[in-house]
This record gives structure tokens, sequence and C-alpha cells, in this order.
């Protein structure tokens, strides 16, 4: 949650409940990039923002069988501060995506 907004609402597209088979998978330097982010944020978030959700459809060469993959895409990740945070420590993450 985003430093104690309240939430009014709440989409799911796809899950657990979906009866689609929709896969994600994620490439170890994306994880490493993110916990990097993360690591560097006064309150150990990493913030994504313009996010959303690419979906690609595939069929299997072996089965015939047909699943998606989704990938989140997004403008580059940075560590989240929060506010009451960089007022107690006097510390304002700064990153570099080098």
């Amino acid at each position: 949650m985003a430093d104690g907004d309240v939430r009014i609402g709440q989409r799911n597209i796809g899950g657990p409940l979906s009866a689609k088979d929709i896969r994600m998978f994620f490439h170890v330097e994306e994880l490493e990039l993110l916990l990097l982010c993360a690591r560097a944020s006064n309150v150990n978030k990493v913030e994504l923002n313009m996010v959303g959700i690419r979906g690609t459809i595939h069929r299997s060469k072996e089965t015939g069988m047909t699943y998606e993959v989704w990938k989140f895409v997004s403008g580059p990740p940075k560590p989240a501060n929060s506010a009451m945070m960089t007022s107690l420590t006097g510390k304002k993450t700064k990153f570099n995506h080098g």
C-alpha cells in the first residue's frame, strides 16, 4: 500500500481463480534489479510507474495446447521513498540504474 493511502477498489486480471492457463516468468537479472532498487529505498520497497501487462499467446509444439505468457511492463524501477521516513532521517534515496 502506498504511504497510508486508502484503498477504494480492486481489479483482478487472471489469477488463481481464473480458468485460463496464464504463466509469468522473471529473469534473474530483472529480479536482482528490483531487489537492488528496494534495498536502496528508505522503506525497502521498489516503485514502478506507468505499469502495464503485456500478454502473448503461445501454442505448444508438442500438445497443440494454447496458453498465455504475461509480462509486467513499466518505466524504470526506482526506490520508493516515504516522506515521513525522509523527514525523520533526512535521507532521500538516490539510485543510478547504470
